[in-house]
Parts: C-alpha cells; structure tokens; sequence
C-alpha cells in the first residue's frame, strides 16, 4: 500500500515538474520572441549636452557646454547625433562624396567604413534630430547598420534607410524600390514588399509612440491601396482600402479605430472588426463623448465606440454641445444625450467640469455655470467660460478676461486680454496687450504681477520674463526668484542701475560697472554685452573677449564661447560668429 501511495504521489510530482518545464520554456520564447521588439531611447536633457556646432562664414564647427573650440569652423557640414559623445560626422567639402567620423582631437574613427552619416529625425518627442545610439553606412552604394562602436548591427542590404516619422528607434528600409520597417536592433517589423510604409502617429503619454501600427500601401491596377499593421508588424487589415487612418484621439493602446474608405465611401473598423460599412460620405469623431457624427445621402446620425446608432440616421443636422446632443430635422429641434436618451432643456451645451457643477450655453449663446439640479449659479452671462481648476473658471466678458468662483465672485479681475495655460506647469499666464504686460497666476488662483513690454521664456525649471528695463525669474509655481538661486555656480550675474546694465559676483560686488544698454546671463564660461547698438561677449572674470560687433535682430539673445545663438529650433542649438552688416 505504501509503495503504491508513493508511486502516486511520484507521479504527480513529475507531472507537476512536466508541467513547469513547459511553462518555462514558453516563457523563454516569449522573452526571446519579444525582445528583439523591445528597444530603449535614450534621453538627453539640456544639461547633458556637452557639444554644440558653429558656423563661421559658411563652415562649420564644435564648441564644448563652455564655449571652448574643439574643432575649427572649416568643414561644410558637420552632425553631432550624440552631442553627450566625443563623436562628429563631418563633410569636409561640399563635393565631398562621402563623410567622416572625428573625434575631439581631428583623429579619424570608424575609417573602415566608406561613409556614415547620421539618421536625422524629425516628428518626436525626442530634443536631439538624430537616431542617438545607430548610425547608416554605406558599403557598395547600399546601406546597413551599426553602432557608435562601429559594431554592424545588419549588413548594407538596403538602397536606403531612413527616419520614421513620431517613431524615434524605428527606421524605413528601402530594397528594389520597396519599403519595409525595421527597429534600432536590426529586427526586421514589416519585410520590404510595399510601396510606402508610414506610422500612424498615435500616442499615449505613458508610453509614448510605442504602441502606434503602420499604415501600409500597395500599387495596383485601380491605383494604390492601404493597409494596416500592429506595432510588430502583424497584418490586422490587407491593403484594400483607398484611404485610411487611426483615429488616435481614442486613447486605447490595445485597439486601433481607423477610418476607412472606398471610392469616397467611408467607414469604421477596430482592428479587423468592421464597425461601421463603407457607405458615408462623411465620418466626424467627438472626442469629449466617443462618438461618430456620420452623414449618408445627406442624413446625419450618430454611432458609438461599438458600432451601434445613438441617434439614428435621419436628421438634418447633428451638433454636440458638451454632452448635448442636438439635432434637427425641418422645424423640429431635439436634444438627447451621450446616451441616445431624448431629454427636455433650455441649453444647446452642458460640459461637465466638476462632481458639483457644469458649464452650459443657453439658446443664445451665453455661458453660465449650473449645479448638478441644472440651477443657474451665476446672475451673469459670459461670452465664455472655461474650468480652470478646484472652484475657479476663467471668464470672458466684454473683450477682457479673468477669474470667477462657482459663485460669480471675482478672484482674478475680468481685465486681461488673454488668460492661458503655460505649458507643462500647472500656472496661467496673463496678458494686456495694451502695454504688452505679462503676469502669472499661480495654483491658488493668486496674481503675481510681471512687468511690462515683456517677453516671456520658458526653461526646464524657470520661467523668464524680460523688458528693455527688468528681469524677472519665476519658479513654474509661479514663485518669484532670482537668478543667483537658480543658478548657485555661476560667477557673474546681472544688474541694472539707473538703465543701464552691468555684472555682480554672487556676493553683490560689482565686476562690471552698470554701463550697457543690454546683458545676458551666463552660459558657459561668457556673457553678453550691447552697446552702441551691437552686441559683444566677455568671460566669466569682465574680460572683453569680442568686441561689440555683432547685430542681432533675434529676440532670443544667448552667447556661448566667441559666438551668438542663431537657432535651437531644431533640438540642438547653433552658434555663429558671422557679422552681419546692417
């Protein structure tokens, strides 16, 4: 008996262990199978930048984070893909056929390579305009893969390779004049078989770009036809459609919405569920309330996430206001909600902006708040009114702006000619257009007074506001600061006395007396200095390094070694020596 018991329970024990094995080895081919797909992005910050290029008289070279020449302005172009590496794509000439890859010191790296060039971006979030961990090369006039090691990564099998716009770590491939998709790691997505292939450009703000599918084309006989992949490549749609595009308003990283379309008839899928037939003229998506606003012969209706009618097909015509929906058929005016439901009010809008109240539009156009009983709150109409935050709405009436409370008390005076949102804060930004005033309002719906005839900056931890007299810096919570405690490592700071503007150390002390028209801060190891009109640079110790030479029509004034900043709108700032004759 207790041989057999043991027998039993040996056998369940090896089942156990059979099936854990199993389960093992799927998992490993999962990993395996996924991480050729996974691939990370590397971050640079400003403060992570360590080289720059300028341009002298149409050459170009490098400086360092502190202005110093690293390489000499002779070359007619040079990349820095990198600009936290010791590593500079360079064209010597304009005929140059093919580049070269220096380092700080002029050595040549990667020499065994016919040429490299760096893979420029463009559409992403990323701040640098270039792949930062691959580079193209080219071998035999094709073109393959590798590292900033000169490690191939795949051999030069394609005509060309090229960014994928919103897609950083992403590239379109080229081989007998078709395109496919292949990653950073060299894992081919999508082989090359179409005639174009493009992202479709959704994102999510936890995982960026990641989960966005390509849009796939096809040349035939009745022109060309469009398809639809997952991030990974698998087909979800075969190239039949004569239009189509994600509707990347709908944030759902595991469905894709597309718009489809045959000979002008559009239609809805999610993934490869057909939602709506190819039979509308036109297909318009509410965001606020995740509705489709279609019109068929003239008819208009109204269709949800699902594919089932809202309001039917056969009113004359279909506005949303809030979660409102309403829509006319001849002299007859109804109203029903998110939901289908036919309700009975006064208003063409309701938006929903707290557990406590709603901003409505009445029949004339006129805003107000109600509580959740559709009870007026305020004795007043607004031209509009917008919810901020907590209790506060900002307001419009008679041209100005301001800042009310659910109950119609003033909290921001109604004077401003604009009250908005600064990007990637939380705080408002306040104009008067008058006399170019610019205040901020911070979280608590308090004012701090600005200056006037100003212009406002924004930094990663700061925000600046300058005129011809005052410079202001603020926290992004609006607190009032200065440039001493943002920036404790500097050597000069400036000051202006009696209109004009000089330089203090940290302890106040005067190294450049107040006689300037204009200054900058530091950057670098230098300053700038304006006079007479023109602008000129000094180190950190008041020393003149260059002469008041430069004309600079730019409002955004920066120095960074001998040069002037003349563009950092495409991620990686440029510097200048040229003088420009006025």
């Amino acid at each position: 008996m207790a041989n057999n018991k043991n027998n039993g329970i040996n056998k369940n024990v090896l089942i156990l262990v059979i099936a854990l094995f199993i389960i093992g080895i799927i998992f490993i081919i999962n990993n395996i199978g996924n991480s050729k797909y996974n691939y990370s992005i590397e971050t640079i910050n400003n403060e992570d930048i360590k080289y720059y290029v300028y341009e002298v008289n149409g050459l170009f070279g490098v400086i360092d984070k502190d202005g110093n020449n690293i390489i000499e302005a002779k070359y007619a172009k040079i990349d820095i893909p990198n600009p936290k590496k010791d590593f500079f794509i360079i064209k010597e000439k304009e005929d140059s056929k093919n580049n070269k890859v220096i380092n700080a010191k002029g050595e040549q790296q990667l020499s065994s390579y016919e040429d490299v060039s760096a893979i420029e971006l463009d559409k992403t979030i990323s701040s640098i305009p270039y792949e930062k961990t691959v580079l193209r090369y080219k071998s035999k006039n094709s073109y393959g893969l590798i590292d900033f090691n000169g490690k191939k990564i795949t051999n030069a099998d394609y005509e060309d390779i090229q960014k994928v716009d919103f897609r950083e770590g992403t590239l379109k491939i080229k081989s007998k004049g078709k395109y496919g998709i292949i990653n950073i790691k060299g894992t081919v997505i999508l082989k090359p078989i179409y005639d174009d292939v493009n992202a479709d450009g959704y994102y999510s703000d936890k995982d960026g770009y990641k989960n966005d599918g390509f849009i796939i084309r096809t040349k035939t006989d009745n022109g060309y036809k469009y398809g639809y992949t997952t991030s990974k490549g698998k087909i979800i749609i075969e190239p039949i459609y004569t239009q189509l595009s994600r509707i990347n308003e709908i944030s759902d990283n595991k469905n894709a919405y597309l718009i489809t379309s045959v000979n002008g008839k559009y239609g809805i899928s999610k993934n490869k569920k057909q939602l709506l037939k190819n039979e509308y003229e036109d297909i318009n998506y509410n965001t606020l309330n995740q509705l489709f606003i279609c019109r068929k012969q003239q008819a208009k209706g109204v269709y949800n996430l699902d594919g089932k009618a809202v309001v039917p097909m056969n009113y004359d015509e279909i506005t949303i206001g809030g979660i409102y929906i309403n829509a006319i058929k001849g002299n007859q005016s109804l109203t029903f909600d998110a939901k289908g439901n036919k309700i009975e009010t006064k208003f063409i809008s309701l938006l929903k902006a707290t557990d406590k109240y709603s901003i409505i539009i009445d029949q004339n156009n006129n805003y107000n708040i109600v509580d959740n009983n559709n009870n007026l709150m305020l004795k007043e109409n607004y031209a509009y009114i917008e919810y901020y935050k907590d209790d506060y709405f900002i307001v419009t009436k008679n041209g100005y702006t301001g800042i009310i409370n659910s109950t119609g008390a003033i909290i921001v005076p109604i004077e401003y000619s604009t009250i908005s949102k600064i990007d990637k804060t939380n705080i408002l930004e306040a104009t008067k257009i008058k006399n170019n005033q610019i205040d901020l309002i911070d979280t608590n719906a308090k004012v701090v007074r600005g200056l006037e005839n100003a212009q406002m900056s924004i930094a990663d931890n700061y925000i600046k506001l300058e005129s011809d007299k005052f410079i202001n810096y603020y926290t992004l919570e609006a607190k009032q600061t200065n440039y001493k405690e943002l920036f404790p490592n500097n050597k000069l700071y400036a000051y202006t006395q009696n209109g004009k503007w000089g330089f203090t150390d940290k302890t106040n002390q005067v190294i450049v007396p107040a006689r300037y028209e204009a200054v900058t801060e530091q950057n670098g190891n230098t300053v700038g200095f304006k006079q007479n009109g023109k602008w000129g640079i000094m180190d950190t110790s008041g020393n003149i390094i260059v002469q008041p030479i430069y004309t600079i029509t730019s409002s955004k004034i920066k120095f960074l070694g001998k040069y002037y900043l003349v563009s950092d709108n495409i991620g990686l700032s440029i510097y200048s020596g040229d003088i420009v004759e006025e």
